[in-house]
């Protein structure tokens, strides 16, 4: 195994801070996914300080990852090696890793906080025939049609 210098060593260790960099990109742009998510079934959730500040979170994280990536990018194009121990390319990680740990605390107290709003609005209807019991989740504003057919069949929709 060949020893590398002290280039080779500074070009793997930016190679490896992009793909981190690269990484925690995805990371925050899934947690948006995942925060929008949650609210395709809570639309009030979307009034919410705790989602705007998960969706602020993630996107913060994103943005700086993001910066870091172009200023290596701008470093290669004036042919300057990036320097990882300066300025931008020292902090714009760091606080980038700290957005997004924040982000998933955030999201965690989001996310409980929606399950408990969920819970708290959905009222169980429970339908008994025949020995075989139906429930059905009905929230507020929807309404719920039962039909008997003349042999008896019942059938419930929530609307």
């Amino acid at each position: 195994m060949a020893k590398l210098d002290a280039d080779e060593w500074k070009d793997k260790s930016v190679d490896l801070a992009n793909d981190v960099a690269k990484q925690f990109i995805a990371l925050a742009l899934g947690g948006i996914a995942f925060a929008v998510g949650i609210t395709s079934q809570d639309a009030a959730a979307l009034r919410t300080v705790l989602f705007w500040l998960v969706i602020g979170a993630f996107g913060v994280s994103s943005l700086l990852g993001f910066g870091f990536l172009m200023h290596g990018v701008s470093s290669q194009a004036q042919g300057k090696r990036l320097e990882l121990y300066s300025g931008a390319a020292r902090w714009a990680p760091v606080l980038q890793i700290v957005a997004l740990v924040g982000a998933v605390v955030a999201l965690l107290f989001f996310h409980i906080d929606a399950a408990s709003r969920k819970t708290a609005q959905e009222t169980k209807l429970t339908i008994q025939q025949g020995g075989k019991d139906t429930t059905l989740a009905v929230q507020p504003g929807r309404a719920v049609t039962i039909a008997v057919s003349p042999t008896g069949d019942l059938t419930a929709e929530v609307k």
